[in-house]
């Protein structure tokens, strides 16, 4: 009997393993990675086959069964991740709010000290006509006259300097603005990101639970069918008919096989124990998994223009708003009459440095694209090797049938060529669900999110 070999999902379920920390590179990277330690924290503290005992199990839903769907809504609301971003999305409405609020106050006093000059421009008017009017009478009511010409020279000295001082005040918060808005729009990117990859890794985890139960199914089939066989041998020995070594050697293999399905079942309920963690509901070994909407295999129509995938993606709409962020910033220094020529350089190198990620992102998006089409290739093609050996397995079967008919063959050669059958459809529904997963990346990249290699 052909020994089963564990079906590995190989790159199409690689999601589970990614880390979602590069998608909040603009909010605070202290609080980010207290929160992922936290969560990485009670990950680490589970044992295989139970759930982190200190989670409180009055906030768990408990529940008998999961579907994909569920799994993907329950994760989404549960995710630490994307509420830190929501949080991260309030601060900076707040502080675009203040900086408003900052900028309306400082125009105000513009407009109270301009008010001042005017009135102290008045003034001296007025005391000029006075004292043309009548010297003697001025210096006896006001005093000496070049001492208050003196003063008030000094009040519009002080009003001069203190507009400057707004003016430069309402340019660093028109900057300031800039840099909110363009953070905010890099936040709603990420958010949107995020959103999209979380999307990714719950499907995979979900897949990866049912190809494991599907495992374990097919392995304790295998093992019964083994385990038949020894019977079968063990009788045969005991004839004379085969030897010890033969016999032994089928002890070895349901050995083997018993030792694997053991670890495919704790493999099972420790990811099935982290999924319910992750999606906020009452760890149970007996949940039920509804089966991964996989049906036929159909061709997914491709965009032949990369270009617009590439521009749509978030990776290049932050590469983009990063480069349009440092050429205001550029235009800012350019404009104040006190910023040095190294100022000036600095601001030119950072507008090339960012025209750089941007290029630079453009080559990684279309190796992405084109690395992505060629997985879903691949995977349409082990889906119809899968049907073909399927297809040439039940032909092999048919005319093991008939030559059991005719007495030359035992009922056990055919029972065994039908577990060949069981094998070969077990083969195809891992191969869809290799390729369910690649297509779902697919639908992801069309919605933006293209995985880049850093």
């Amino acid at each position: 009997m052909k020994k089963l070999a564990t079906i590995a999902l190989g790159t199409s379920l690689c999601f589970s393993s990614m880390q979602l920390t590069t998608l909040a590179d603009g909010i605070d990277d202290q609080i980010l990675d207290e929160e992922i330690q936290e969560v990485d924290g009670e990950q680490e503290g589970m044992d295989g086959e139970e759930v982190n005992e200190e989670v409180e199990e009055e906030l768990l839903e408990e529940v008998t069964s999961l579907s994909l769907e569920d799994v993907i809504e329950r994760g989404l609301e549960n995710n630490s991740m994307l509420l830190l971003l929501r949080y991260e999305q309030e601060r900076l409405e707040n502080q675009d709010g203040q900086t408003r609020k900052d900028l309306r106050d400082a125009k105000n006093d513009i407009d109270d000290a301009e008010d001042a000059w005017d009135n102290l421009n008045e003034m001296r008017r007025m005391l000029n006509r006075l004292y043309t009017e009548d010297r003697e009478g001025f210096q006896s009511t006001h005093g000496d006259f070049g001492e208050s010409r003196q003063e008030l020279h000094q009040q519009r000295e002080g009003i001069e300097n203190q507009l400057e001082q707004l003016e430069d005040l309402i340019d660093q918060l028109e900057l300031g603005l800039e840099q909110i808005e363009s953070g905010q729009i890099q936040l709603n990117y990420q958010k949107e990101e995020a959103e999209l990859m979380m999307k990714l890794m719950l499907t995979a985890d979900y897949v990866e639970l049912v190809s494991l139960a599907d495992q374990i199914a097919f392995l304790e089939n295998s093992l019964k069918l083994l385990q038949n066989d020894i019977e079968r041998t063990n009788r045969q020995y005991q004839l004379g008919l085969v030897s010890r070594d033969e016999l032994s050697k089928l002890y070895r293999d349901e050995e083997s096989q018993d030792v694997e399905l053991e670890q495919l079942k704790k493999d099972y309920q420790n990811k099935l124990a982290r999924l319910t963690l992750d999606i906020g509901v009452m760890y149970n070994p007996e949940i039920k998994l509804e089966p991964i909407p996989v049906n036929e295999v159909e061709a997914i129509e491709r965009d032949e223009d990369i270009d617009e995938l590439i521009e749509q993606s978030y990776e290049m709409k932050k590469a983009e708003e990063h480069l349009r962020l440092a050429k205001i910033e550029r235009e800012d220094v350019y404009e104040d009459e006190d910023a040095s020529q190294y100022q000036r350089n600095q601001a030119d190198i950072d507008v090339d440095i960012e025209i750089g990620n941007v290029e630079e992102t453009q080559v990684e998006l279309t190796q992405a694209i084109n690395e992505l089409y060629f997985n879903l290739d691949e995977a349409v093609q082990s889906v119809k090797d899968a049907e073909r050996e399927l297809n040439y397995t039940i032909e092999d079967h048919e005319k093991l049938k008939l030559q059991h008919q005719l007495g030359l063959i035992s009922t056990f050669d055919v029972n065994q060529a039908s577990f060949q059958i069981e094998q070969a459809q077990f083969e195809l529904e891992m191969s869809k669900v290799s390729y369910f997963m690649v297509a779902e990346q697919v639908k992801a990249m069309e919605e933006g999110l293209i995985q880049v290699n850093s």
